[in-house]
């Protein structure tokens, strides 16, 4: 299934797709927080956080193609 896909599915509430997402987004999502953090326990916390927004704020997404940008 493609990302805007999967993006839509979230956005309707599909909490399984919203996983999907993140878990598709771990690698990236550590590289970026690593890059302005240096320990790990910030990494995590500085991650969490982002997902935590993400999932607050996907239904007001309106490019699905943007996932990436929003989170």
């Amino acid at each position: 299934m493609s990302q805007e896909n999967e993006v839509r599915m979230a956005q309707k509430g599909s909490k399984d797709a919203f996983m999907r997402l993140i878990k598709n987004s771990e690698l990236s999502m550590y590289r970026v927080a690593k890059s302005f953090l240096k320990s790990d326990p910030d990494c995590a916390d500085a991650i969490q956080e982002a997902i935590l927004k993400a999932y607050r704020t996907i239904a007001s997404l309106r490019e699905p193609g943007y996932f990436k940008t929003l989170l």
